[in-house]
């Protein structure tokens, strides 16, 4: 007849060693993990910087209208249009005023935040204004004043800031065009066919 050995566990030095051992690891994959999570916040406001320029250039096409995109600090809402900031986390679309009574509330389109303000910055144009035909123009009652030079070209650029002694090393520029083009690219990179997420051309 057949006995069975009983079975045998780990014993407390083997657990002291591996936990040890996944101690000095996740300690060593910390940094690292922290820069990620700032890459990816960073990425993320890019993006909805990117979709919402691009919603206004529609909106000003659809409605043949011209559309006011703007950086603030404060939350915008149809009862409260903050100030532009060139440094303001939050955004908001408006249509600039066709009569003497427009109401603010009637003017605004959507707004939002581009992410949390203590983990994202970001610097660019406090106001660009698009045309009905979705390009860049110059309106000086808004604080709208289209590209000039070689680029012809506005930048916003986000990075993360340092939070417990990490920050990230990868920011992001979101380009909008004279034309209306909006796209979103590496600043680190020259732009080509091996790096279409490049921002420059060499």
């Amino acid at each position: 007849m057949l006995t069975r050995r009983p079975s045998r566990g780990f014993s407390l030095i083997e657990l002291m060693v591996t936990l040890a051992i996944a101690g000095i690891l996740f300690a060593a994959a910390l940094p690292q993990f922290g820069a990620w999570i700032q890459n990816s916040k960073t990425r993320t406001a890019a993006e909805i910087l990117q979709n919402a320029l691009r919603g206004a250039r529609i909106s000003a096409t659809q409605q043949n209208r011209i559309v006011v995109f703007s950086l603030a600090t404060q939350n915008p809402s149809a009862a409260n249009l903050p100030a532009a900031s060139s440094s303001g986390t939050n955004w908001y679309t408006q249509f600039i005023p066709l009569l003497s009574n427009d109401s603010a509330g009637s003017l605004y389109i959507q707004g939002g935040a581009l992410g949390s303000s203590a983990a994202t910055s970001v610097s660019g144009p406090p106001a660009i204004c698009f045309n009905g035909s979705g390009r860049l123009v110059t309106n000086a009652a808004a604080g709208c004043n289209a590209p000039v030079g070689t680029t012809n070209l506005y930048t916003y650029t986000l990075s993360s800031v340092a939070l417990n002694g990490t920050s990230s090393n990868r920011p992001l520029d979101v380009l909008v065009s004279v034309s209306g083009a909006v796209r979103m690219c590496d600043p680190a990179k020259l732009l080509s066919t091996n790096n279409p997420d490049g921002c420059f051309t060499s």
